[in-house]
């Protein structure tokens, strides 16, 4: 890299802190993917339906 064994250090710091973010990144699009294969494949009930409405949209 360049001469100054700092800059390297900065720079080896920089290098790292960007695949950190990235694996980071990737494994969180992973986890998302797989709670939808999950929602829409393995667990069939589906989620309770509301009837009754809550008391903000009531008129009193």
């Amino acid at each position: 890299m360049s001469g100054n064994e700092i800059y390297d250090h900065v720079s080896r710091i920089n290098v790292v802190m960007v695949y950190g973010f990235l694996a980071v990144m990737a494994g969180g699009l992973i986890v998302i993917f797989l709670q939808w294969i999950y929602q829409r494949f393995v667990r069939r009930t589906h989620p309770p339906e509301f009837t009754e409405k809550p008391r903000i949209f009531r008129k009193d």
